[in-house]
């Protein structure tokens, strides 16, 4: 292949406050994959909207969805050097 067809991958442009983004920008800007983001917009999960070829994220469904996700939790089972607090513990059932 010659130079002259190569593609050239530039990095995506983030704009702080965008009201709309790439897909290669919202990837980055979230540390998702492009394949997510994806299977995200084909859930529902926020929405986009076309400019010519170009798919635009919607930011504020983007931030509303990924503000709403759950807290991730972690309890440090498995992980040397920490042990479960005993409040984390569940409670053994007495036997009669």
């Amino acid at each position: 292949m010659s130079d002259a067809k190569r593609r050239v991958h530039k990095p995506p442009i983030v704009v702080p406050d965008a009201t709309h983004e790439e897909i290669p920008a919202h990837c980055q800007r979230r540390g998702i994959s492009r394949a997510q983001t994806y299977v995200d917009l084909a859930a529902g999960r926020y929405d986009a909207v076309k400019c010519g070829k170009k798919t635009l994220i919607v930011v504020a469904s983007a931030d509303r969805y990924f503000a709403n996700l759950p807290k991730a939790r972690f309890d440090g089972a498995g992980l040397p050097g920490l042990r479960r607090s005993p409040a984390a513990e569940p409670a053994l059932p007495a036997i009669p």
